[in-house]
């Protein structure tokens, strides 16, 4: 048909349809470009499906190289992951196959794949050492011929002076063998207590030898041939 026996109003007519006929395509293109790789891939390799729990996961193959193909088909190689390699999923799988996106883009066999192991964690600096805490303070041994004691209870406490607010200088526990820094022993009343003083050290400290009132008994004496 000649456009020259068209009328003007038959010609507005004829650019009308071409106007919307090119806009349907050019539509029609944009649709195209925004389809997903997922389609795309499914269009030549039926049977693929996004998975969200491998949506980058990591894998590797701790036997063997992987072989990294252009498309699900695999029918072209384009790149080789060594053995122990990590490798990132896209969520995109089929049978036998997954897609990566790094180190490399494109597709692998899931044959050899394993679980990637929990990552390292970054060391965290090494602690302070904690200082060896002090063992409880034996006292001194005194020299022969100076009386002894065993005590008789756990934690009695060995103070500066013959007083249950004075400073505490180490603490005793029951079987412990004590001297006194006399023979006969030192010995002082005090807050209604009987008090010793003993050799610590290399100097004197005091426990109480009873408890108020002076009874109980928290050390026993013992025999010159027990202390010796």
């Amino acid at each position: 048909m000649s456009l020259d026996n068209i009328s003007p109003k038959g010609m507005a007519i004829v650019l009308s349809v071409v106007a919307v006929t090119t806009a349907w395509a050019g539509q029609q293109t944009t649709v195209r470009s925004e389809t997903s790789s997922l389609e795309v891939a499914q269009a030549t390799f039926p049977g693929l499906y996004e998975r969200s729990s491998l949506i980058n996961a990591c894998r590797y193959s701790p036997n063997v190289a992987l072989e990294v193909y252009a498309d699900a088909a695999r029918t072209r190689r384009i790149a080789t992951v060594p053995v122990n390699t990590q490798v990132t999923l896209t969520g995109v799988a089929g049978e036998g196959l997954v897609e990566i996106r790094y180190p490399a883009e494109g597709w692998i066999s899931t044959n050899t794949l394993a679980v990637c192991s929990n990552p390292t964690p970054s060391p965290s600096p090494n602690p302070s050492p904690s200082p060896n805490p002090s063992p409880n303070p034996s006292p001194s041994p005194s020299p022969s011929g100076n009386a002894c004691y065993r005590v008789e209870i756990d934690g009695l406490a060995i103070r500066e002076t013959f007083s249950s607010g004075s400073e505490e200088l180490g603490r005793l526990n029951t079987g412990d063998r004590i001297f006194a820094t006399t023979n006969p022993p030192t010995e002082q009343v005090a807050e209604t207590r009987r008090w010793v003083a003993i050799r610590y050290r290399s100097g004197t400290g005091w426990i109480a030898a009873t408890g108020r009132n002076q009874t109980g008994n928290n050390v026993t004496r013992l025999s010159q041939a027990q202390c010796n």
